[in-house]
């Protein structure tokens, strides 16, 4: 048995911002589609605090990474755990001044969203907590596809012939991860404190590049809402989705000149296409809501965490990350792994372990950048190494990052 509480605010600015997500995307936002939140839950077991906190961001970054460890640390006590996972949706305000390329920090919006955490956090804090059961289910779905494609043929683009290589492409043999995970916590009134879902797939989509939009996750959580209560704070975990986007594939009656000189490609889907993509997604929601079953809640919340330096991975780095996993685990049959990079679908296949259920969480802390697989790292591509100067990194990987990956991440499961 353990306590919970939740709180959810709007993070959506309220003057012109840069938006993250994009290289060069110099200008400032020009309209809102939907509105960005943070929503988070604590959890309390006898002396064992964890704070989680999910904000429509593409990265938080190192000043807000650290904001929210002190004032949580400051609220609760040195021991808190804090989780602070990102959407990922790249249609929201900049919050990371390490890159820089993927959009410029509007100075008046950190201050703004930092005012907003200190809400969040005083909220929670005022909040009681109560008893809680945990509710949970699975549901395959197929919304997202691999994005990695080894194009085997010469190509004619802007930047002249490119000889055979991996190119941002449909991927149906790809890897991918496209279970959709749902924790209901209820009390003992049957309401729900707060609900955490989880799936992998990069919120990139969105038919128009310049506006707000929580894309992907704001809707689910929308129509979540709808089957629980308004109020109710919604916690989406983004999964192993390095290399995995939406499964929006434009159909052609033939192959034109055109797609014969440049190749198979993803195209930015137009609001119809857009829009019947997230009824799928929103049609797994509601089966993930209406089909949870009780979990029993037996052991202890229990926190493991390990971490190394970025050079570990990236041979030449000189950039102040490390590269750090932790294993929270709500008892003996769930757990979850959060890891603080871009990490590909592949990464799902080596979670082996006793609990009934593992949530693999990316996208969480101070991101570094990708983290691709062996196999990557030999074909190259965007995964593997184009990423590495629009994120102000400099380097080499090691050709057996999976060994790398094993030392990090095997120590927690002893």
């Amino acid at each position: 048995m353990f306590l919970a509480a939740g709180a959810a605010v709007n993070i959506t600015p309220e003057s012109p911002t840069h938006l993250a997500g994009y290289v060069d995307r110099g200008s400032l936002h020009s309209g809102i589609h939907s509105q960005i939140e943070l929503n988070a839950v604590l959890l309390k077991q006898n002396t064992q605090t964890i704070l989680i906190v999910s904000a429509d961001l593409l990265f938080w970054g190192n000043e807000l990474n650290e904001y929210v460890t002190k004032t949580a640390r400051f609220t609760w006590g040195e021991d808190v755990a804090v989780f602070l996972c990102a959407s990922h949706t790249h249609f929201a305000p900049s919050t990371d001044r390490r890159k820089a390329k993927l959009g410029l920090v509007s100075e008046h919006y950190l201050p703004f969203i930092s005012d907003k955490i200190r809400q969040l956090l005083e909220t929670l804090r005022q909040t009681t907590l109560v008893r809680v059961k945990m509710r949970c289910s699975t549901v395959d779905t197929r919304i997202g596809i691999n994005r990695r494609f080894y194009d085997r043929w010469p190509r004619v683009t802007k930047r002249g012939l490119v000889r055979p290589s991996v190119k941002m492409a449909p991927n149906e043999l790809g890897d991918v991860d496209n279970t959709l995970c749902m924790m209901r916590l209820v009390d003992e009134r049957e309401r729900d404190v707060a609900i955490l879902w989880r799936v992998g797939c990069h919120p990139v989509s969105f038919p128009e590049t310049n506006v707000i939009s929580s894309d992907y996750p704001g809707e689910a959580r929308d129509e979540i809402r709808k089957h629980s209560s308004s109020a109710t704070p919604v916690v989406f975990l983004q999964g192993f989705s390095g290399d995995v986007r939406p499964r929006i594939i434009k159909k052609s009656a033939g192959m034109s000149l055109k797609s014969l000189l440049v190749g198979p490609g993803f195209h930015r889907p137009n609001m119809a296409e857009w829009t019947q993509w997230i009824e799928t997604i929103k049609s797994c929601v509601r089966e993930g809501l209406a089909n949870t079953v009780d979990v029993e809640l037996g052991g202890k919340i229990n926190v493991k965490s390990n971490e190394l330096p970025l050079s570990s991975l990236l041979q030449g780095s000189t950039a102040p990350y490390t590269i750090f996993a932790r294993l929270l685990a709500l008892g003996d049959s769930h757990a979850l792994l959060f890891v603080n990079a871009e990490v590909v679908a592949s990464y799902r296949k080596l979670l082996s372990s006793s609990y009934h259920q593992m949530w693999n969480v990316a996208y969480e802390g101070d991101v570094f950048g990708y983290l691709p697989d062996d196999e990557q790292i030999k074909m190259g591509g965007y995964e593997a190494d184009g990423f590495l100067e629009s994120f102000g990194l400099q380097g080499t990987f090691r050709k057996d990052v999976y060994r790398v990956w094993n030392r990090l991440v095997l120590p927690l499961f002893d």
